[in-house]
């Protein structure tokens, strides 16, 4: 009988972790907690809300359609952020905690489910991460590279701070996005 036990229980672990059951195998990062963490931060549900990024890209938006530059600030606070943040560090697919800790400014932070490499398969999930004095306050989500309102993942732009400034870009064929203004 404990040998029939086994069996049905050693049938059921591809069938459960096929279904999802078993350890967590998506694509993105699992940057653990470890001893050596001054402190940790989900990306993926820390501070955010459901629609925390649509909001956000449904405000910058609206600004793109428009012909006069905005700050970043702006556009949080139309997509309803209250001004609490200092930073926004712009985390793309395949980003790591490392990368991340120096854009950022966090050393020793440690990280959970950053977003795994990007693959031309599918949209990947990425984050507008926001910021305190080196503290993270939310995540905002969006697709790259299909949600390209805030057009920072092909520029060398990682870090936005209240105060850049984005200017609308409208290219023929193309929805409108904001970028960010070119230094005088």
């Amino acid at each position: 009988m404990r040998i029939g036990t086994l069996a049905l229980a050693a049938g059921l672990v591809p069938v459960l972790l096929a279904a999802g059951c078993g350890p967590d195998r998506s694509a993105d990062n699992q940057e653990t907690a470890s001893t050596d963490c001054r402190a940790s931060f989900d990306v993926r549900s820390g501070g955010s809300s459901p629609n925390g990024g649509f909001t956000l890209l449904t405000a910058a938006r609206h600004a793109a359609s428009g012909e006069v530059p905005v700050k970043m600030v702006e556009i949080t606070r139309a997509a309803g952020l209250q001004d609490e943040w200092d930073t926004m560090v712009v985390v793309t697919p395949g980003m790591k905690a490392e990368k991340l800790n120096e854009l950022a400014n966090t050393p020793g932070m440690c990280w959970q489910n950053l977003p795994g490499p990007y693959s031309d398969d599918k949209p990947t999930t990425a984050y507008y991460l926001f910021l305190r004095g080196g503290n993270p306050l939310r995540a905002a989500t969006w697709w790259f590279p299909t949600d390209d309102e805030l057009d920072f993942r092909w520029t060398s732009t990682k870090v936005v701070y209240p105060d850049t400034v984005l200017t609308p870009l409208h290219s023929p064929g193309a929805d409108p996005k904001l970028r960010v203004a070119p230094a005088n």
